[in-house]
């Protein structure tokens, strides 16, 4: 059972959040309304694989508090909850260690989906053999269907290697993960299942229905996804090709721009873009390119 850490001053705002937690995913909550309840509760109630903080706290800057969480508890993703009109807030979370959001307008929809995520993230910390520090290159390529399970399993894959490498330390672990889930699922859901992005504005279940209902259709639930890996000692490339017919790149909206911030389709480009050094599509758009190099400083392979 997952442990999940919930600062919010509004009572109303915490029942719900904690009832969605609780009945979607059948996690323990504790919750906190300020700054010093939360350090409280992160220093003695823990340990919490998770924590969930609204941004506008009394008395408090939400990136103060956030700062505070990564120095003090580096290895505990947090999730933010935005408001409407505090997007440049909200980037600036994500720039600054935030492992995801979720837009309070939205919470209902998208919160279990974005607290699974991170969650399966988070628990891909697992330090592998000593054989890394004598290899110089890796390279991993997966064909696979449309299976979010399967998906998933791949990123773990990769993230081991990774830190195997020590491409990336503990701190980056869990931000590469979502990056790389979110690319994943772009590949099956609009591009292969060929699912507007705007269904996901709904709040009727129409997004998770189209997805089951494409995934039983053989011309898009046969598509698969190619995914492509090579690791060295000072860069992660990834590369995922959808067999779906793309889309006009140019016409992407700018996720950095806080008028784009709360829009569907903007969301995953953003998480993806914020996380890794580099990311491009190929110009017929079914292609994406994630570049992750090695941080300076970032600790070696485990001895």
């Amino acid at each position: 059972m997952s442990r999940i850490l919930v600062i919010d001053d509004s009572l109303p705002s915490r029942q719900v959040i904690g009832d969605i937690l609780r009945d979607k995913l059948n996690a323990h909550v504790n919750f906190a309304s300020d700054r010093q309840e939360a350090l409280h509760r992160a220093e003695h109630e823990g340990p919490f694989q998770l924590i969930i903080s609204d941004l506008q706290l009394p008395n408090l800057d939400g990136l103060e508090l956030l700062n505070i969480l990564r120095q003090r508890f580096p290895k505990i993703p947090v999730v933010i909850l935005t408001a409407l009109g505090n997007e440049e807030v909200a980037f600036q979370a994500i720039q600054e260690g935030a492992a995801s959001y979720v837009p309070k307008p939205l919470i209902s929809n998208h919160l279990p989906n974005v607290v699974r995520t991170v969650l399966n993230a988070a628990s891909r910390r697992e330090l592998r053999s000593r054989l890394a520090q004598h290899l110089t290159c890796h390279e991993i390529e997966f064909h696979l269907p449309n299976d979010r399970e399967l998906l998933s399993a791949a990123v773990a894959e990769l993230l081991e290697v990774g830190h195997l490498y020590g491409v990336f330390g503990d701190p980056e672990l869990t931000r590469m993960g979502v990056a790389l889930e979110e690319a994943l699922s772009n590949a099956m859901i609009h591009g292969n299942l060929e699912i507007s992005s705007e269904l996901r504005a709904r709040d009727d279940g129409s997004y998770e229905e189209a997805i089951r209902v494409r995934q039983a259709i053989p011309t898009y639930g046969n598509r698969r996804i190619q995914l492509r890996c090579r690791l060295t000692a000072h860069e992660a490339r990834f590369e995922i090709t959808d067999e779906g017919p793309g889309f006009d790149v140019t016409q992407v909206p700018d996720p950095t721009d806080p008028a784009n911030f709360f829009r569907p389709s903007g969301r995953g480009l953003l998480l993806i873009r914020s996380f890794m050094d580099e990311a491009f599509f190929n110009p017929i758009g079914n292609k994406i390119t994630l570049i992750k190099r090695k941080t300076m400083g970032a600790p070696p392979p485990e001895h």
